[in-house]
């Protein structure tokens, strides 16, 4: 061990080191360019997305938490951070929508082929020709209560992310 630090004593005393040799590692800051690899998990350990993208930390381009997670990141560095709805997509909420879709008669969906299950996700056509997304909270008596579906498919979610730092600019 002594001789090891004589000898970078010695090494950097005879100018083959210099101030400009020492490397600093750069750290993510807001602002910075960054290019990075992530897995996004639920955390039950569903994945529901991976890939490679860059952005502009602190812009809004991404989630709260996404940003606030590389911030102090090296390049090439892993880490996995957790999020909470708050940081993420924001709370559930269970906003109803209007008639003529709050209860239809479950005869709609089996002579379609359809099956008509609590929680299951489905595509409505209202009278004006609009597309909008509704979600089934409860089938009774031969009818199905649907409520519109305003929230992201992430949305009441705790997210995981394994992130790595490809490129810091």
């Amino acid at each position: 061990m002594k001789k090891t630090i004589a000898l970078l004593t010695i090494i950097f005393l005879s100018g083959c080191i210099t101030d400009s040799t020492i490397i600093e590692k750069t750290t993510v800051q807001s602002g910075d360019s960054v290019n990075v690899n992530y897995t996004g998990t639920l955390i039950n350990g569903t994945i529901f997305d991976s890939g490679s993208f860059s952005f502009i930390v602190g812009s809004g381009q991404v989630i709260a938490g996404f940003d606030k997670g590389v911030l102090g990141m090296e390049e090439g560095e892993t880490k996995t951070i957790i999020i909470p709805p708050t940081e993420a997509y924001g709370e559930y909420s269970n906003v109803p929508i209007t008639a003529p879709f709050d209860v239809i008669n479950s005869s709609v969906f089996n002579n379609g082929g359809i099956n008509a299950d609590v929680g299951i996700l489905i595509y409505l056509i209202t009278t004006n020709g609009d597309q909008i997304l509704g979600r089934i909270t409860s089938i009774e008596n031969g009818t199905v209560k649907i409520v519109q579906e305003k929230n992201h498919a992430l949305q009441g979610e705790t997210l995981v992310f394994e992130i790595t730092i490809n490129n810091i600019e």
